[in-house]
């Protein structure tokens, strides 16, 4: 306790010295901190769940796209034994008029009930889909039953003004009532940051005409998102190769329903992709850019370190004179080894604990530069707790 006391009275001596140190250091360590929580987050943990390394994307080769026909689907969806869990989305236009104002167009999604538990995110509020749950469409594609709907961070936001009080509430669109029953994380951006909404579809929808009027709009063309959960040891090459078995019927029930051009022909065939590899190669620009700035910050944290050594070595030969009349005074060498390992540390503790909240500081700052319609989200970028204390460790090292 005494070589505490006396390692805090030695810092407050020269506080303009010290305060320029610890506040070097603090920089260094908090931003290298806040770059490699995000750079691990990226790579090693990008999606939630402990099976989120079997989830799989599903698309047909000949569509040149990571998307199926529903033609493809409707054969999925009877084939879905071939996978843990098998789910499905596709966008969704629909129409919302505040009170008193003008109509406007929203983007969502319809999807399959299991859809958020093949992402394995809990909502902000309330709850997602439960089995089973959905509406039926009719042959024009319009839904049979007034239903439920979760709403995206935004579209909490932008059509009910974040009311929290909106968990059982309806809401109208394109002139058919939703039950609002939970509202997803801001952090959640599945397909894109401007997803409003995901309206729950039981079974396969099969519209005839993809665009069935201004209210209510499935979009210009198939672009459903097939999504299955791999079974435990099995691989995405082997799944392919099972897939492909059906391709032959697929194609032919997709030329009678004019859902695949002839110029599209010439690959027949899945792609089954990991998600977490297209979540990387959508990151990697990101990545990128962050791997410099890491390194920029490794050589100034050095700089740092090294003109703190400096800095006591001269503050040693400065005190020589004290260290000689401790010696005389029966202080040994070890005593004297010990005093200087306390101030150090002491040093190092100020250091990683001023360090945390400018580590929190920068990584607000490097999602705030995210644009989200640039970068698909399943999970928070935040500071990584092992990493905090690494932070602090290595300042006290």
């Amino acid at each position: 306790m005494n070589d505490l006391k006396f390692a805090l009275r030695q810092l407050l001596k020269n506080p303009w010295f010290s305060g320029a140190l610890l506040l070097t250091i603090a920089l260094g360590v908090g931003a290298a901190t806040a770059v490699f929580s995000a750079m691990d987050l990226m790579v090693s943990h990008p999606l939630p769940g402990p099976a989120s390394d079997r989830l799989v994307e599903i698309g047909e080769r000949q569509r040149g796209a990571a998307s199926v026909s529903m033609s493809a689907l409707a054969v999925l969806e009877a084939h879905w034994g071939f996978f843990s869990d098998f789910g499905w989305a596709d966008g969704l236009g629909l129409q919302y008029k505040k009170p008193g104002g003008m109509a406007q167009g929203i983007g969502g999604e319809m999807v399959s009930p299991n859809y958020f538990a093949l992402w394995g995110v809990r909502p902000l509020l309330g709850r997602t889909f439960a089995k089973g749950e959905g509406t039926i469409l009719d042959s024009a594609g319009l839904p049979e039953n007034e239903t439920v709907i979760v709403l995206s961070y935004l579209g909490w936001r932008s059509l009910l003004g974040g009311d929290p009080k909106v968990i059982g509430k309806r809401i109208r669109l394109s002139g058919h009532d939703f039950t609002v029953i939970g509202v997803m994380p801001r952090y959640f951006r599945i397909p894109t940051a401007y997803t409003h909404f995901w309206v729950p579809v039981r079974g396969v929808p099969t519209v005839p005409e993809r665009n069935v009027g201004r209210d209510w709009d499935w979009g210009a063309a198939p672009n459903i998102q097939a999504l299955g959960l791999l079974k435990p040891g099995v691989s995405p090459r082997a799944t392919q190769a099972m897939l492909d078995e059906l391709m032959p019927g697929i194609v032919q029930a997709e030329r009678s329903a004019g859902d695949l051009a002839p110029t599209d022909q010439a690959e027949q065939g899945f792609s089954v992709t990991s998600v977490r590899s297209l979540f990387a190669q959508g990151q990697a620009g990101y990545l990128h850019v962050l791997n410099r700035i890491f390194g920029i910050i490794g050589f100034v944290l050095l700089i740092a370190y090294l003109n703190l050594a400096t800095q006591a070595l001269a503050q040693s030969e400065k005190r020589r004179h004290e260290y000689a009349v401790r010696a005389a005074l029966g202080a040994g060498r070890r005593r004297l080894v010990r005093q200087l390992l306390t101030e150090h540390a002491l040093f190092g503790v100020i250091a990683g604990l001023l360090a945390l909240p400018v580590a929190y500081g920068v990584l607000k700052l490097i999602t705030a530069q995210i644009r989200p319609w640039d970068l698909s989200c399943a999970v928070p970028i935040r500071l990584n707790g092992a990493l905090m204390a690494l932070c602090v460790l290595v300042s006290v090292g």
